[in-house]
C-alpha cells in the first residue's frame, strides 16, 4: 500500500478524476478494510436475529455496505469498468473527438429518479452521491410526482425503473423523449428478465443497470457513458441543424426575451452589411428598425406574448443604407427557470417593395387615365347631343321643303345622324353609370319588373310577346340600376325573337351565398363561340339593317352586375333561344 501511495497507477494519473481515485483507493486504504469487516460482521449479525422482524433492514444495510465496497474497489483500478465507444460510433478517422465515456463529469446535471420502491430510490441516491459527491437528485414515486417533476425542472439525467405500476416502459420512454429530449436516460431494474435490457435500449435508453451489487457498482461508469452518448447525439444533431440553417438564403436569428440577438446565420449578417454573424451578437433588434412606430409595434408584440409576430419593416444596414424586410418571430418554448427565447426569420423584400411601388404608380396612372377617358366620353357624348339634334332637325326641314320627296342621300344622312345620336346616348348612359355611386337599399324585384314591362308596353304589344314572371326576391341593390338591367335584357329578348312570337320567362333561384336571376327567351339564339363577345362595347352580331341597336346594352348589364359583386353570362345555341343569368350576393337580401 505504501508503494501505491508513492507511485500512483498511470491510468489513475491520466484520468480526469485521478486525484479523486487516489484519495479513495490509496490515501485511505483503511476505508476498504473497514467496509469489508463491516460487511462480514453485519452478515453474521443478520444470521442470528429474528428474520421475521429484522431481516429486511439488515439485508438492506448489508446491500449498501456491499455496494460501497465494490465501488471502492473499482476506484482503485477502474480501467476494467471504462466503456470505450464502439467502432461504428467513432468519427471517420477513428476518433471520438474531445469526448470520452470515461472522461470526468465535473458537474452532473440535475438527476431525476423514477421508482416506486423507496429502498431502491434511497440506495441509488446513496450510490450516486458516493460516486459523484453532492448532486441534485429529485425523486418521483408515483404518477403525480413524476408529472410534477417533468414539468418543474429541466433534468439532464433520468434514472427509471422500467416496470412501474402506472406506466409501461415504452410509454415512459416516449414521455421522457417528449418532455426532456436532451436528457440521458438510464434504466435501473431489479427484474431477472433478460429481455429488459435490449428492450430498453431499443426504446432509446442510454444505459442499463441491474439492482444488484454488481450492477450498482457500475453506476458511475454507466452514468458517464450515458451522458457522453447523450451529449454526442445532441452535438451531431446540432451540427446537422446548424449546417442547414447556415445554408438558408434567409436570415435566421435567436434573441432573448427583450429582443437582444444571441445568434444568427451568415445570411442575416450579409443582409445587414456585416462580415460575421458574431458582429450582430448582443445588439437589440430594435436597433435596426428605421421607423419608431415599428419599434413600438415590435416591443408591444413581445410584451403581449404573441404566438407569431409578422411585420414588414425597414432596416438599417451598416453602411447607412436601408432595406425592406419581412420579419417573422415565434417565442421558443422555455423550460421552467430558463430565460425566454425568440426564434426569427428575416426575408429581404426590397425587390418586392420596389416592384410594388412601381405597380402602385402605374395603377394610379391607369386610374387617372380611366377617369380622364370617362370625362372625355361624358363631355363628347353630352356636347355632341345638341349639334346632332340640330343636324337631324335640319335634315327634316330640308326634306319638308322638297315636298316630302327626299333624295336617297338625304335619307342616308338622316339614318346616320339617328344612329350616331343613339350611340352617343348609350355612351352617355354608361359614363353616368360609372360616375354614380351605388345607392344600395332593399329592392323588390317584382315591382321593378312591373315598371319595366309598363315602359315596354308598346314593344310587347307590337311583337305579341308572352312574358311570364315567377316569384322574385327582395335584394340589396341599387334600384335604378336593377331597372336598367331588366329593361336591357327584356328589350333584347323582344328584339332578337326572330319571326316567331317571343316567349320570355323571368325567374330567380337561390343558394346560400347568392341569388341567380334569369331572363330566358325563345329567340334566334347566339353562337356559343360569341357568348363573351356580346358583352363588349359596340360588339354586335348583326348589322343595323338586320337588327338595329347600339351594341352597348349588354355591356351596361355586365357593368351593373359587376358593381353589385355578381356576374352575368349567357347560355345559348343558334335558333334555340338564350338564357341570361345574373348573380347577386345574398348579403342582407331576403325572400318576399
Amino acid at each position: 500500500m505504501r508503494k501505491e501511495n508513492a507511485a500512483p497507477k498511470p491510468e489513475a494519473k491520466a484520468g480526469p478524476d485521478a486525484t479523486e481515485f487516489r484519495s479513495y483507493g490509496s490515501a485511505q486504504p483503511s476505508v476498504l478494510l473497514g467496509t469489508s469487516v463491516s460487511y462480514f460482521y453485519v452478515d453474521i449479525l443478520a444470521s442470528e436475529v429474528d428474520p421475521e422482524c429484522c431481516c429486511k433492514n439488515y439485508k438492506t444495510f448489508k446491500y449498501i455496505i456491499l455496494c460501497q465496497l465494490m465501488i471502492g474497489l473499482s476506484r482503485i483500478d477502474n480501467s476494467w469498468l471504462r466503456l470505450a465507444p464502439s467502432r461504428d460510433s467513432l468519427d471517420h478517422n477513428g476518433s471520438s473527438g474531445n469526448l470520452s465515456p470515461g472522461a470526468s463529469v465535473k458537474h452532473l446535471p440535475p438527476i431525476l429518479v423514477i421508482d416506486d420502491n423507496q429502498h431502491d430510490r434511497d440506495l441509488l441516491s446513496l450510490v450516486i452521491k458516493g460516486a459523484f459527491g453532492d448532486v441534485a437528485i429529485d425523486m418521483a414515486d408515483d404518477a403525480a410526482s413524476m408529472t410534477r417533476a417533468l414539468t418543474d425542472r429541466p433534468y439532464g439525467l433520468v434514472m427509471i425503473e422500467f416496470a412501474l405500476p402506472w406506466i409501461s416502459g415504452e410509454q415512459l420512454m416516449d414521455l421522457l423523449r417528449e418532455k426532456l429530449p436532451e436528457a440521458a436516460v438510464v434504466v435501473v431494474t431489479g427484474g431477472n428478465d433478460p429481455e429488459v435490457a435490449p428492450l430498453a435500449l431499443r426504446f432509446g435508453a442510454d444505459g442499463f443497470i441491474t439492482k444488484d451489487p454488481q450492477g450498482l457498482s457500475t453506476v458511475e461508469e454507466v452514468i458517464r457513458t450515458a451522458l457522453y452518448w447523450s451529449r454526442r447525439r445532441r452535438t451531431k444533431e446540432d451540427t446537422a441543424s446548424r449546417r442547414i440553417v447556415d445554408g438558408l438564403p434567409v436570415g435566421v436569428f435567436v434573441a432573448d426575451g427583450r429582443g437582444v440577438i444571441l445568434d444568427t446565420n451568415p445570411s442575416l449578417a450579409t443582409m445587414l452589411g456585416y462580415q460575421r454573424p458574431a458582429d450582430l451578437a448582443h445588439r437589440p433588434i430594435q436597433h435596426f428598425l428605421v421607423d419608431p412606430a415599428a419599434v413600438q409595434g415590435f416591443e408591444a408584440a413581445i410584451a403581449a406574448g404573441s404566438p407569431v409576430v409578422e411585420l414588414e419593416v425597414e432596416l438599417h444596414r451598416r453602411d447607412g443604407t436601408t432595406l425592406w424586410a419581412r420579419l417573422r418571430m415565434r417565442p421558443a418554448p422555455a423550460a421552467k427557470g430558463m430565460p425566454a427565447r425568440l426564434n426569427g426569420l428575416v426575408e429581404d423584400i426590397s425587390d418586392y417593395r420596389r416592384a410594388l411601388g412601381e405597380l402602385e404608380h402605374r395603377s394610379h396612372d391607369l386610374d387617372q387615365s380611366a377617369k380622364d377617358l370617362e370625362e372625355l366620353a361624358y363631355v363628347v357624348s353630352h356636347d355632341l347631343q345638341q349639334p346632332l339634334g340640330v343636324l337631324a332637325r335640319a335634315l327634316d326641314q330640308i326634306g319638308a321643303e322638297n315636298g316630302g320627296a327626299s333624295p336617297v342621300s338625304l335619307s342616308q344622312a338622316r339614318r346616320g345622324a339617328a344612329a350616331l345620336e343613339r350611340m352617343l346616348g348609350s355612351v352617355l348612359r354608361l359614363t353616368r353609370l360609372e360616375r354614380q355611386d351605388l345607392e344600395l337599399g332593399q329592392v323588390d324585384l317584382e315591382r321593378v319588373v312591373e315598371r319595366v314591362l309598363d315602359l315596354l308596353e308598346a314593344e310587347i304589344e307590337a311583337s305579341a310577346a308572352a312574358i311570364s314572371v315567377e316569384a322574385l326576391p327582395t335584394i340589396v341593390a341599387d334600384e335604378g340600376q336593377m331597372e336598367q338591367l331588366f329593361h336591357n335584357l327584356i328589350s333584347n329578348a323582344i328584339k332578337y325573337s326572330g319571326d316567331a312570337e317571343p316567349k320570355i320567362r323571368i325567374s330567380a333561384t337561390e343558394s346560400p351565398q347568392e341569388w341567380r336571376l334569369t331572363v330566358s327567351d325563345s329567340g334566334i339564339g347566339i353562337d356559343p363561340a360569341a357568348t363573351d363577345r356580346v358583352f363588349k362595347m359596340f360588339q354586335r352580331l348583326h348589322t343595323q339593317e338586320e337588327i338595329p341597336g347600339s351594341g352597348i346594352g349588354l355591356a351596361v348589364c355586365r357593368r351593373i352586375a359587376t358593381r353589385h359583386g355578381g356576374r352575368i353570362w349567357v347560355e345559348s345555341r343558334p335558333n334555340d333561344g338564350s338564357a341570361f343569368h345574373i348573380t347577386i350576393p345574398r348579403e342582407e337580401s331576403h325572400q318576399p
